[in-house]
């Protein structure tokens, strides 16, 4: 069973933001869980997208967990996942078995996930915009308690220049 719902509306084209929130409201939250403690870091998901935007990195995907019956006043803060294309890539392929550079980055505003970034090479394998790792470049992993902002900055730029 995946974690995420798919819209296959969405897979594979850029999205604009509100795309992004009707698909993967998570993603645009501007505050943290009040379940969290004081350790605990914000990390924006919306401040990284603008960053990527700036580099021209778009994104073509976004998904966020299923909220369970009952929880969801937590609808806001789940772990969600956002892939990314460069739009300089003269075509935006769609056929199975292409290969694209892609930029996949996952957060929560929760406390359940840590804010992940991993850049490498995709090979569409389904029509339903399911794909996989054909190489991977770089990726990293940071903990929402004691992150320096400029860190996580400055690794999202050396990474997207490679």
């Amino acid at each position: 069973m995946p974690i995420f719902g798919i819209n296959k509306k969405t897979i594979m084209e850029y999205l604009n933001l509100n795309e992004i929130g009707q698909s993967c409201p998570s993603a645009l939250t501007q505050k943290q869980s009040s379940n969290l403690s004081h350790i605990y870091r914000f990390i924006p998901t919306t401040e990284v997208m603008d960053i990527l935007g700036e580099q021209g990195w778009l994104p073509t995907q976004a998904v966020q967990t299923k909220t369970r019956k009952g929880y969801e006043s937590q609808s806001p803060y789940k772990k969600h996942m956002i892939r990314f294309r460069n739009q300089n890539n003269e075509v935006l392929s769609k056929e199975i078995g292409d290969t694209h550079p892609e930029i996949v980055l996952t957060n929560s505003h929760d406390g359940t996930s840590s804010f992940k970034f991993h850049v490498g090479l995709f090979r569409l394998v389904c029509s339903n915009g399911l794909v996989i790792a054909d190489k991977t470049f770089d990726q990293f992993r940071v903990m929402h308690k004691g992150f320096q902002k400029n860190d996580v900055l400055k690794a999202i730029s050396m990474t997207t220049e490679k």
